[in-house]
């Protein structure tokens, strides 16, 4: 999904959904890397806002590859999304 398709929806009612964001600043982006986290994470939370289920989990300590930086973090995410879907 691209972040402009993200953007049309209005909501996604009460479906369970993790949105998360590294906590540094990706180096690619060069000057303009600082300001690009801050409008990351405040995408991010604006689109975890968009369910009632919705939960942004900011990964302080990660680059742009959560999974690598923190993998506990994005397992343990995953098995919560999963268990939220499946109460429903």
């Amino acid at each position: 999904m691209s972040a402009h398709e993200a953007d049309s929806i209005a909501t996604f009612g009460d479906k369970p959904l993790v949105v998360m964001a590294s906590g540094r600043p990706n180096p690619a982006f060069g000057d303009v890397a600082e300001a690009f986290q801050k409008f990351w994470v405040e995408q991010s939370r604006a689109l975890a806002g968009k369910s009632t289920g919705g939960k942004f989990v900011p990964v302080e300590e990660s680059s742009h590859f959560l999974y690598l930086d923190a993998p506990d973090v994005v397992a343990q995410d995953i098995i919560s999304l999963v268990e939220a879907a499946r109460a429903k």
